[in-house]
């Protein structure tokens, strides 16, 4: 199974979604950040010196670091995956120019997670690849939370 959602390719294509200043606050990325280990890789002061990084640059650079320093690497693309889901990144959009860089931006994040075995849902949601594809089993409960339980674990040894 594997072990950490990160990879160069996947700090690139998250850095994506949030180019040109689109998506979750700076605040709201600082926060996750510090709150995962990883603050002080790309920190943001709105009244720091010139020139901050912008958003793209500051997700692509926690990635990578959480690539090279394991701190909590799933709580970081969790996180940064809700903070997404919350600004509609995995929703459709009626611009239709919009709607085709939204949907690139999902095509190139879910090959980059396929690549180290993990799969990204449509609708912005991370398990581990292989689990994904059981087929669901209707009216059975306790298989069901079995099934969530799999493709929820990374490090879980009964598994």
């Amino acid at each position: 199974m594997p072990q950490n959602p990160v990879s160069d390719e996947v700090a690139a294509a998250l850095g994506a979604f949030v180019a040109g200043g689109v998506g979750p606050r700076h605040s709201a990325l600082t926060r996750l950040f510090a709150r995962t280990g990883y603050g002080s890789v790309a920190p943001y002061s709105p009244n720091g010196p010139l020139p901050q990084l912008n958003k793209e640059d500051r997700v692509r650079a926690t990635i990578s670091a959480a690539v090279r320093e394991s701190h909590r690497p799933r709580e970081l693309i969790e996180g940064l995956l809700a903070e997404y889901r919350a600004c509609g990144f995995f929703e459709p959009d009626s611009d239709p120019d919009k709607e085709r860089r939204r949907q690139q931006n999902v095509r190139s994040a879910r090959g980059a997670f396929a690549r180290i075995d993990w799969e990204l849902t449509e609708a912005g949601e991370l398990r581990p690849a292989g689990v994904a594809t059981v087929a669901s089993v209707q009216g059975r409960p306790a298989i069901e939370d079995q099934l969530a339980r799999l493709r929820r674990a990374t490090h879980d040894p009964a598994l």
